[in-house]
């Protein structure tokens, strides 16, 4: 994707209960735009072919009274099994990375976040110019959790592990900020990222709606 006409993308990620949707509120309140690609799966399932097909796939079990896609029974569904989850990615990913690269070419912004839970995981680091990883330990993440999702320790647990080392993540990352002590420290931090964020510099990167199809040939 050339440089010219198109905003500085930074992809946001980090794991489950690292702190990647406060961040993100965060950069919304200080006037850089956020895309969610969770928010943009939540709108894809609404969509009559992607819920036709993952009927086809997996049955009338994951519908809810009307007929609709029930995100927990979907989730309950495919968590857990590497099979289920292949297709229901096989599915609903290309639908995200479409509207995504549709609404990049629309947005006339200097920057904006994209916020993605399982960046590296779906192989997108060629999609964004620079990538912020948000993380925390394991003791703060289980915490936050516990009064978030109101789950089993066990179950929070096998999400939480179920993730990419978070270790290589840093690695791999431009820029890794921790949240495990105070928000006003995390907004702290925060605060130093954007006042450089000026400095970082447009690659060529991949389109989202291509990434799949050039990611596989760089294999």
């Amino acid at each position: 994707m050339p440089h010219d006409n198109r905003p500085l993308l930074i992809g946001l990620t980090g794991n489950i209960g690292s702190g990647k949707s406060m961040a993100a509120a965060w950069f919304t309140q200080h006037g850089i735009p956020v895309i969610s690609t969770d928010i943009l799966g939540h709108e894809a399932l609404l969509k009559p072919d992607v819920r036709d097909q993952l009927v086809e796939s997996f049955g009338d079990e994951i519908l809810d009274e009307h007929g609709a896609i029930d995100r927990q029974k979907l989730g309950r569904y495919v968590f857990g099994n590497r099979d289920r989850l292949k297709i229901l990615s096989g599915i609903v990913h290309p639908e995200i990375r479409r509207e995504l690269s549709s609404r990049i070419d629309r947005m006339q912004d200097e920057t904006v976040i994209i916020e993605i839970p399982l960046l590296f995981e779906s192989k997108l680091e060629p999609c964004v110019d620079y990538i912020l990883l948000i993380y925390a330990d394991e003791q703060t993440r289980l915490q936050r959790l516990k009064k978030r999702d109101n789950l089993h320790e066990e179950d929070i647990l096998r999400r939480i592990r179920s993730q990419t080392n978070i270790d290589k993540k840093i690695t791999l990352s431009d820029l890794a900020i921790e949240n495990s002590s105070s928000s006003e420290d995390f907004f702290e931090k925060l605060e130093g990222f954007l006042e450089r964020i000026g400095e970082i510099e447009r690659k060529d990167i991949v389109r989202f709606d291509e990434c799949t199809i050039k990611t596989k040939e760089g294999q």
